[in-house]
């Protein structure tokens, strides 16, 4: 409707004024034509019967393209008046109250598009209170009516109306996309899940005297009073899986963030920053995570059977994550909380996998640089050249194949972004030559049509 009323600003507009400059001049040709002495009046007169019928009509015709360029700013207004009026109808409670409505009916990459495109609608200005994360995402949010999971009456639950049928009804999961630095976008996790896509990565510092956990790329942009892993991450997932499993933590089979596919496990990368691994390490989980695993939503190691189990968010540890494993485990023979699970994966090195893992892990990830630096003779990067070579694929194939005997998930990192060429071939020959599990991502429209 935006577009619409644009458009209709725009073409009256444009065209009045073109309008308006031939009646002008042929109404002074006119005029001038009528003020000239009598005897060349009479003459012209005589000549041409109809100029003072012309002259008149030029006038009219300017009379109306100076009213049309007048009015058409304020038919503009009165649109974007109705309109703002209807999507109170349609976004807005009964009682006129600042929430939206329950569900536009649409969902997925739709929803995204649709949200973006009618902004005037869901936002409010001035803003009621300060934002949270920005205007968009509190906006987002509150369409969406998340909030803290209160209900135990199973009764009393009905996933159908939940967020995440909100975000993900009808949308295919795409479990080969990665979204890097998730925490970037306009709306984290959110767009993710909305694409379908099944692992997303926050990078995180500790901050506050080592009582919060950050999220951001760059020490010196943290706000960690707004922008932190529960805020972002871990809170929006407690309750998005409270409400679609009701609150039930004693069901073994827990549903997930995927409508169309309950089953499958959403990755969470924790890309450790600070240069106490250890320390990130218990606040992630003492803070953080605990929520989660008590509510059985979490996948773990069983350290007695040595069997991975898998549940809807599954927890992998990279960047300077603490390499010891038993700091995984507290230092504890039976689990970091004594109940013989653990509850995150390393990161693996792709380029550099030991002989075995110890189930510590569930991807393995390098960057292509690091791969093609192991290969005969090294090589690097070349973001101009549309893909590897075949010498170069067979390379990194090896060190892909090995991770998929040892059951490890891989992903390469570090691809080129620009030439876009560039990015798209590199793109087809993880998927199609060398069988990459994730593709790191950082455009997920462009990555969702491949």
């Amino acid at each position: 409707m935006r577009r619409i009323t644009r458009l209709c600003f725009r073409f009256p507009l444009d065209y009045g004024l073109v309008i308006l400059d031939i009646a002008l001049n042929e109404c002074l040709q006119q005029l001038y034509k009528t003020w000239e002495p009598r005897e060349d009046k009479d003459k012209q007169i005589k000549e041409d019967p109809n100029f003072p019928f012309n002259a008149f009509l030029a006038m009219l015709i300017a009379l109306m393209a100076v009213s049309t360029v007048l009015l058409v700013p304020f038919i503009a207004l009165w649109q974007l008046h109705v309109e703002a009026n209807q999507s109170d109808y349609y976004f807005r409670d009964a009682d006129t109250s600042d929430r939206p409505n329950g569900n536009v009916g649409l969902t997925g990459s739709s929803l995204m598009s649709f949200y973006e495109s009618n902004l005037i609608h869901f936002l409010r200005t001035p803003p009621a209170k300060a934002p949270r994360i920005s205007q968009i995402y509190d906006a987002f949010v509150d369409y969406l009516g998340l909030e803290p999971y209160a209900g135990n009456d199973p009764d009393s639950c009905h996933p159908e109306t939940s967020v995440v049928s909100k975000l993900t009804k009808d949308v295919n999961v795409l479990e080969h996309i990665h979204s890097h630095n998730d925490y970037w976008r306009r709306m984290p996790l959110f767009e993710a899940l909305c694409y379908g896509v099944a692992s997303v990565e926050a990078d995180v510092w500790l901050t506050k005297n080592n009582s919060d956990l950050a999220v951001g790329h760059n020490k010196a942009y943290l706000d960690p009073s707004t922008r932190n892993l529960e805020s972002l991450y871990t809170g929006p997932l407690m309750s998005m899986l409270e409400e679609v499993n009701c609150g039930n933590t004693d069901a073994d089979d827990k549903y997930g963030v995927f409508y169309n596919s309950p089953e499958t496990t959403l990755y969470l990368y924790v890309d450790f920053k600070s240069p106490d691994a250890v320390m990130t390490y218990n606040l992630l989980m003492n803070k953080y995570l605990k929520p989660l695993i008590d509510g059985g939503y979490v996948s773990y190691l069983d350290l007695e059977t040595k069997e991975i189990v898998t549940r809807p968010l599954t927890v992998t540890l990279t960047g300077d994550y603490p390499t010891n494993t038993s700091d995984l485990d507290g230092n504890n023979d039976d689990g970091y909380f004594h109940n013989n699970k653990r509850f995150a994966f390393q990161d693996a090195l792709l380029h550099d996998l030991p002989d075995d893992v110890h189930n510590a892990s569930v991807v393995a990830s390098s960057s292509l640089g690091q791969l093609l630096r192991t290969c005969s003779p090294p090589s690097s990067v070349n973001r101009f050249k549309s893909g590897l070579s075949d010498k170069e694929i067979d390379c990194v194939k090896r060190k892909v194949d090995r991770a998929a005997k040892m059951q490890l998930k891989t992903r390469i990192w570090g691809i080129p972004n620009w030439p876009v060429y560039s990015r798209n071939a590199l793109w087809k020959q993880q998927l199609e030559d060398l069988h990459v599990d994730f593709l790191n991502v950082d455009d997920l429209a462009a990555a969702s049509i491949l």
